[in-house]
C-alpha cells in the first residue's frame, strides 16, 4: 500500500522573472524579491505560506543601488515609516504690520516680534515635556532658514494636538500667521535668490508650499510693488484653492496648463519670439513616485512599485526642457522631487545636461544650507524593471522595456557623469535630518539653447523679408498715387465731405468771408453822403485736429465690467474712493480692475501688460481674480453708517497705500488696540484723546487705525495697521479681517490675561466707590 501523502506545498514565486534570472556569478538577483524558499525535501507537514513583505521590492532596489552604508540601513528603514515630525514657518506679513510706516528706526517686523514671544514663552516650557513616555519635546529653529523664521518640533502634529502640556503651543500655531509645512518644502525656496522685481514661474504649483515662500519674498517690500510677477501653474483647476490662501499678493496670478507645453506669453503686440516673457526663475517641483514621503503618504508602504518612476521619467524630462526654454540667460531653474529614486532625479538631470550641450550647468547652492545634512547626487545606479529584474544597462533589458522607456533611465558612462558635477545636487534621506527624503538641483542657463537660437534666427530672417516686401508695396503705392495726382482734376476742398467712419474734431478757425467798406463824405453845406463797398472772399476748407483721440464710451456698472479691463485714471468710482481717502495723485490707479461685484483688485504693471497682449490665454486658462483685493463693498456692521463712500479698504491695500493716504487715518495707543481687539464695538468716547480727535476729522465709513511704537521699549514693538468702520458714536475693527488673538500676543498677553485685567479694574472701581460711600 503506498504511503499516505501529506499536503503538497506550492512553490512560492516572487515578483521577479518566473525562470529565476541569475547573474553570471551564479547569484540569483531576484531571490531577495521572492523571500525565503523552503527545500522540497522538508518533512510532510502542513506549513502556512510565508507573508510577503510589502516593502521587499523597495528594499531590494535601494540595496542594489548602495544608497547607504549597511550600518545605516535599519535607521533608514525606521525613518521611512515612522510618523513625520512637525515643522512650520512664521510668515512675514507686510499688510498688518507695514515696515515702511514712519516710526522708530530699527523696529522689528510682526514675525520677528512673535519670534521673540515664542522664544521667551514657549521654547523653554516645551523642553520640559515628555510624550509617549520616552520622547523629550524639542522646539528648535532651522539654522539654515533665513531670519530664524523656520522651526522644527521633534514630534508629529497629532501628538502636539492631543497633549495638554502642548496646548499653549498649538494655540499659538493656530492663531498666528504660521504655515505648517514639511522641511523639504522649505529647502527649495532657500536655494533661489528671488527679488521683488523678478518674474517667476512655478510650473507645478499645487499644493503651493514652495510658491507661498517665493510669494512672500516678492512681496516683502511694499515700495517695490510696481513690477514683477509670480505665475502659479497647475494642470488641474481644482487645485487652485490649495495655494491661493498663502500666495495672495499683487504679483500673483494662477493658470492651468500642462507644464510640458506651457505657452509663450508676450510683452508686445508683435508677439514675436524675441518679445516673449522670459523668467528670472522657474520652479519645477514635478510629479513623482513620492517614496521619499511614504512616512506621510502611508499608502506607499504597502504599494511601492518600480514602474512608477520609469513611467514618470519622460514627463519630468519634458517639463525640465520646457522650463529651460522659458528661463532667460543667466536665469535659474529649480528641479525638485520627493523621491529617492535616481531614475527621477539624477537620470533626469544628466539627460537634460546632455541635451543642452553646454548651454546649462548645475549651480552650486550648497553653501545656502549650512547646518543641514545632505548627500551628493549619484553618478551610477541600477534600474528595476516592472517585473522586478535588476538591470545594469539598456542592452540587458528586454524588447518590451526598450520599446517603452528611453535609454536616459540608465546612467551615462562614468567619465561623462563625472563631468556634470553631480556633487552639486542635494540628495536628502529621511534619517539624515528626521525629515522626508527628497532631491533638489538648481540649473543656471549660461547661453541660449541651440534650438532656440535657430528659431530666433529663422524668425529674424522672416521679419526682414516681411519688411522688404512691405517697403516694396509702399513704394509702389506711392508711385501710383503720384501718377494719379498728376492726371486728376483739382477738387474743390470745400465740397469734400468729412468721413463719418470715426469721430473727428475740427480745429477752431477764425476767418472772414466778407469785408464791407463804408465811406462817409460831408460837403461844405454839411450834407453827408454814405458810400458802401462790399467784397466777398471764399471760405477756407475745414481743418481736422491730427492729435484728437476719440473718447472711450462710458464703462458699464461695476457688476457688468470686463474682469480683464483695468481702470482709467479718471474712472468715476475710483475718483470717489480717491477723494474719500485723499489718496495722493502720485499713486497710479491704472493697475486696478473690477472682479466680481464691486470688488477692486490691484496687480502690477507686468501683469497688466501680459493681460493686454495675451487676452485669449487669460480668458481660457488664467484665473480672473489675480492680484489682491484692495476695496470691497461696506459689509454689514451692528450699527448704522451714513458714509459718502460705502467701501472698505483691505489690510493688504492699507499696507501698500499708507504713504499716499491723507485722510481717514486714526492714531491709536496700546490700550486702544486691546480695546478694539477685545470688544466687537467700541464707544469712540472710550478711546484715547488723540484717537477721538483724529476720528472727529474723518467721514463716517471706513477708518484706518494706525499703531506706532513710541520708543524701543514699547509693547507691541512693531507697526500695526487695522481697517475698521465708524459712525458718530461707535467704531469697530474690520468684521471680515479680525485677528484678535494675534493682536493680544503682539501686545505681550493672552486674551484671558486681558479679561482678568478688566475684571480687576472693575472690582477696584467698585471697592473705591464703596470706600467713598463709607467715608461719606
Amino acid at each position: 500500500m503506498p504511503p499516505k501523502k501529506g499536503p503538497q506545498r506550492k512553490k512560492i514565486q516572487g515578483p521577479g522573472n518566473k525562470a529565476g534570472v541569475k547573474a553570471k556569478d551564479g547569484y540569483d538577483k531576484t531571490a531577495a524579491l521572492r523571500g525565503p524558499m523552503r527545500s522540497l525535501e522538508e518533512p510532510d507537514v502542513e506549513v502556512k505560506p510565508d507573508i510577503m513583505d510589502p516593502l521587499q521590492a523597495f528594499k531590494t532596489f535601494y540595496k542594489e543601488n548602495n544608497l547607504i552604508e549597511e550600518i545605516e540601513w535599519k535607521n533608514f528603514l525606521d525613518h521611512c515609516i515612522k510618523p513625520m515630525p512637525m515643522s512650520f514657518r512664521l510668515v512675514e506679513s507686510y499688510h498688518l504690520c507695514p515696515s515702511h510706516i514712519d516710526t522708530v528706526p530699527g523696529i522689528p517686523s510682526r514675525a520677528q516680534t512673535l519670534l521673540q514671544f515664542m522664544k521667551k514663552k514657549l521654547v523653554e516650557t516645551l523642553c520640559k515635556i515628555t510624550v509617549n513616555a520616552s520622547t523629550n519635546v524639542s522646539l528648535s529653529p532651522l539654522t539654515w532658514y533665513p531670519n530664524e523664521l523656520g522651526w522644527f518640533l521633534n514630534i508629529p502634529r497629532a501628538d502636539a494636538d492631543k497633549y495638554l502640556g502642548l496646548k499653549k503651543f498649538t494655540e499659538f500655531i493656530n492663531s498666528q500667521p504660521t504655515q505648517c509645512l514639511e522641511t523639504w518644502s522649505m529647502v527649495p525656496s532657500v536655494l533661489l535668490d528671488v527679488q521683488p522685481q523678478h518674474c517667476v514661474l512655478d510650473m507645478c504649483a499645487a499644493p503651493g508650499f514652495i510658491a507661498s515662500q517665493i510669494a512672500q519674498r516678492m512681496h516683502r517690500d511694499p515700495q517695490q510693488a510696481a513690477n514683477g510677477v509670480l505665475i502659479l501653474n497647475d494642470l488641474y483647476k481644482a487645485k487652485d484653492g490649495l495655494h491661493l490662501h498663502w500666495t495672495q499678493g499683487i504679483k500673483a496670478v494662477s493658470c492651468n496648463y500642462d507644464a510640458k507645453t506651457f505657452p509663450d506669453l508676450y510683452l508686445t503686440d508683435k508677439k514675436s519670439f524675441s518679445d516673449r516673457l522670459q523668467y528670472d526663475h522657474v520652479i519645477c517641483d514635478v510629479k513623482c513616485s513620492m517614496d521619499g514621503i511614504m512616512r506621510k503618504n502611508t499608502g506607499l508602504q504597502d504599494n511601492w512599485k518600480p514602474k512608477s518612476a520609469l513611467y514618470l521619467h519622460s514627463d519630468q524630462k519634458a517639463i525640465m526642457k520646457r522650463a529651460l526654454e522659458l528661463v532667460k540667460v543667466k536665469g535659474y531653474v529649480l528641479y525638485s522631487t520627493t523621491s529617492m529614486n535616481p531614475i527621477e532625479n539624477e537620470a533626469v538631470v544628466m539627460a537634460i545636461l546632455e541635451e543642452c550641450a553646454g548651454s546649462v550647468v548645475l549651480a552650486d547652492c550648497r553653501p545656502r544650507l549650512q547646518g543641514f545634512k545632505f548627500r551628493p547626487g549619484l553618478t551610477t545606479w541600477k534600474v528595476m524593471s516592472e517585473e522586478g529584474l535588476i538591470l545594469e544597462s539598456f542592452e540587458q533589458a528586454g524588447v518590451g522595456f526598450q520599446g517603452t522607456f528611453p535609454t536616459s533611465v540608465f546612467p551615462p558612462p562614468i567619465k561623462e557623469a563625472m563631468a556634470y558635477h553631480m556633487e552639486r545636487c542635494i540628495r536628502v534621506l529621511p534619517h539624515d535630518n528626521n525629515t522626508a527624503g527628497f532631491f533638489c538641483a538648481v540649473f543656471v542657463k549660461t547661453t541660449e539653447l541651440s534650438w532656440i537660437q535657430a528659431k530666433v534666427k529663422e524668425e529674424k530672417l522672416k521679419e526682414e523679408e516681411k519688411l522688404k516686401e512691405e517697403k516694396k508695396l509702399k513704394d509702389e503705392k506711392q508711385n501710383e498715387e503720384a501718377k494719379a495726382k498728376e492726371t486728376a482734376e483739382p477738387e474743390n476742398q470745400t465740397d469734400k465731405p468729412v468721413s463719418k467712419t470715426a469721430p473727428k474734431k475740427l480745429l477752431c478757425q477764425i476767418s472772414c468771408d466778407q469785408i464791407e467798406w463804408i465811406t462817409e463824405t460831408t460837403d461844405q453845406s454839411l450834407r453827408t453822403t454814405v458810400k458802401t463797398v462790399t467784397k466777398t472772399f471764399p471760405r477756407p476748407p475745414p481743418m481736422l485736429d491730427p492729435n484728437y483721440v476719440a473718447p472711450k464710451p462710458p464703462q458699464l456698472l461695476a457688476s457688468f465690467r470686463d474682469p480683464l479691463a483695468f481702470l482709467e485714471k479718471y474712472d468715476e468710482q475710483w475718483l470717489t474712493i480717491k477723494e474719500f481717502f485723499k489718496i495722493n495723485d502720485t499713486w497710479d490707479p491704472t493697475c486696478l480692475k473690477f472682479s466680481g461685484e464691486n470688488e477692486l483688485y490691484h496687480s502690477t504693471k507686468t501683469i497688466k501688460t501680459l493681460v493686454q497682449y495675451n487676452k485669449n490665454n487669460f480668458i481660457k486658462n488664467f484665473g480672473k481674480q489675480f492680484g489682491v483685493k484692495f476695496f470691497y463693498e461696506l459689509p454689514y456692521v451692528p450699527f448704522e453708517v451714513k458714509s459718502p463712500c460705502p467701501v472698505m479698504m483691505t489690510n493688504e491695500a492699507l499696507g501698500l497705500l499708507y504713504p499716499f493716504i491723507g485722510r481717514q487715518l486714526v492714531n491709536i495707543d496700546r490700550d486702544d488696540l486691546l480695546r478694539l481687539a477685545y470688544y466687537e464695538t467700541v464707544k469712540i468716547t472710550s478711546l484715547s484723546t488723540q484717537a477721538q480727535t483724529d476720528i472727529a476729522a474723518t467721514d463716517q465709513g471706513c477708518i484706518l487705525f494706525i499703531y506706532k511704537p513710541k520708543n524701543i521699549h514699547s509693547v507691541p514693538l512693531c507697526n500695526i495697521a487695522l481697517c475698521g468702520v465708524h459712525n458718530e458714536e461707535l467704531c469697530m475693527y474690520s468684521p471680515l479681517q479680525r485677528e484678535e488673538r494675534a493682536l493680544f500676543l503682539l501686545a505681550g498677553m493672552d486674551r484671558e490675561d486681558y479679561e482678568r485685567r478688566l475684571t480687576e479694574e472693575k472690582l477696584a472701581k467698585i471697592m473705591a466707590k464703596d470706600a467713598a460711600m463709607d467715608t461719606s
